[in-house]
């Protein structure tokens, strides 16, 4: 039995070095895919399901003044931006910022028109409003990707240089656990 919880453990321990080492590239190219493939479907008239509730939504933020098929234009093209920079690596912390643009104009609807997003039984999401609420997801991803951009202050007094990836683990009280600490080389892709 012991031997085989040292073979999960190590196999543990790979897995987590590969996951540590990777999962943020796959992170941001899977989210430069998504972004670029609805920024695509909202080039073409009719095609992306998030047409009508764009378009109004720009409508109430631009005031009226832009129209509609100006701002799907608009949002197609920011939209496959992102995903372009996200997938190829570069202009990542411009990306970023646009994307802190876009998330706001996707989630504004959450706000600016409730009554085309709950529409179910007691209040519940229609599909639209899924789909929109889906998008919280690409926050925490986006946040993620941001957070490895730039080195932190604590990186700068620990002498972490700009080429390592710093991560930590929290003991349960929420104290941090020095002998958990991974310096792990970041690709020069995600840099």
């Amino acid at each position: 039995m012991k031997n085989l919880y040292l073979l999960f453990d190590k196999v543990d321990a790979r897995l987590h070095y590969w996951l540590v080492r990777y999962s943020v590239i796959l992170l941001r190219i899977s989210l430069g895919a998504v972004f670029f493939g609805f920024g695509i479907l909202k080039f073409f008239p009719n095609v992306s399901p998030a047409q009508s509730i764009a378009t109004q939504t720009v409508g109430i933020l631009s005031f009226g003044s832009v129209p509609g098929n100006v701002s799907m234009a608009l949002i197609a093209t920011l939209e496959c931006g992102i995903g372009l920079s996200f997938i190829t690596g570069k202009f990542l912390r411009i990306a970023v910022w646009l994307l802190l643009f876009e998330l706001i104009g996707i989630l504004s609807p959450l706000i600016l028109l409730p009554s085309e997003l709950f529409t179910g039984p007691f209040h519940a999401p229609n599909l639209l409003g899924q789909y929109v609420l889906k998008d919280v997801i690409l926050v925490g991803a986006g946040m993620v990707i941001a957070a490895t951009l730039r080195k932190s202050q604590e990186h700068i007094e620990r002498g972490i240089d700009n080429d390592t990836f710093f991560i930590e683990a929290h003991n349960f009280k929420g104290e941090r656990e020095d002998a958990t600490i991974h310096h792990i080389p970041i690709p020069e892709n995600v840099r």
